[in-house]
Parts: C-alpha cells; structure tokens; sequence
C-alpha cells in the first residue's frame, strides 16, 4: 500500500542516512574553507568525482600538471566538462585542485574552448605579462588589500589550443614556480 503524499515518515533509515551525511559533508567543507585562515591543520573529507587518470583518459589534449608544488600541497580533487554537458558547448575544460594542511587551495584550470569572448585569462593586450619558460603569462592579484589573502592568478594559452590558468593565495614568485613546473 502507498503511503499518501505527504505522510511519509521523513526519519526512515535511507532518508535520515542520507540527511545526516549531507550535513556532515556540509560541516567538513565549512571547517575547510575556514581552516585557511586557521592555524592548526585542517582535516578533508575524500575526494570526489574522477580521478586524474580518469580525466588524463577523458581529454582530448595533454594535461598540464606541476612536478613541483609547495611543499605540504597535495591533489585534492578533480573534474571535468565534456562536449555537450551545456547546450552549444563543444569544448573540454578540467580543473585540477589540489590543497595544503591549512586548506589553502591551488587551482589548474584549462580548456580548449576557443570561444570564451570576454572571460579570456590569456586574451592579449593585458598590462602584467610575464615571461616564463618562453611563454606569455598574464599576472592578475585578485582582491589585494582584502582582509583575506590575495588570490594570485597565472594564465596562458600554452599551445594553439589549450588555455590554462594556475589560482592560489600564493606570492608571485612561488606560483611563476608552479607554471614553469608545469609539464
């Protein structure tokens, strides 16, 4: 027999699971994205969706992945776009992230989306570019002077095709390191 709508007992075994988790993976973030201004470590939860080698096995171009983070940084988590996900869109992009113990988060992002009109990171004609390892990389600090820590921003079309931008609350010199790792 159906239970009639709107009787159902809403602490039954699976919903009161699944309410429960929710709640508990909405705690850890919130204590995640707090730690950074923390001083003692901060625990994270596993990563999810797919993984590197998923994403590797996914893309339609190389991955440009670091052989050199600062030290305490490692891979936090990763996902993906493929053709068609949105209406129109027939690029691939990946956002590679990968954290230290305090929560601090350093962002690969890269697409080969030849149509990003005015979001371009790399587009020409930027007044910060900054030349490393050969390449043209346009410098952005996003929010300085903010009570938070400056988002430092690289960007760079790395080959005819592919876009990459590199975000983390790092000093420049430490994340020209990070680009020119960049393999």
């Amino acid at each position: 027999m159906r239970t009639p709508r709107g009787t159902r007992d809403i602490a039954t075994g699976k919903t009161f699971t699944a309410i429960g988790a929710a709640l508990i993976a909405s705690l850890i973030w919130s204590l995640a994205a707090a730690g950074a201004a923390e001083t003692s470590p901060v625990k994270l939860p596993p990563p999810l969706g797919p993984t590197l080698a998923e994403t590797r096995d996914k893309a339609p171009f190389d991955l440009w992945e670091p052989t050199w983070l600062p030290a305490g940084y490692s891979l936090l988590h990763v996902n993906y776009i493929e053709p068609g996900f949105d209406p129109g869109q027939d690029a691939f992009s990946a956002d590679i992230w990968y954290v230290d113990p305090m929560g601090n988060r350093l962002h690969i992002w890269q697409t080969n989306n030849q149509d990003l009109r005015h979001k371009d990171p790399a587009a020409p004609g930027r007044d910060d570019v900054l030349l490393i390892e050969g390449k043209s990389w346009n410098w952005v600090e996003d929010h300085p002077g903010a009570a938070e820590a400056p988002i430092s921003i690289l960007s760079a079309r790395l080959s005819d095709t592919v876009t990459v931008s590199v975000d983390a609350p790092l000093d420049q010199a430490t994340l020209e390191r990070v680009v020119s790792s960049l393999e």
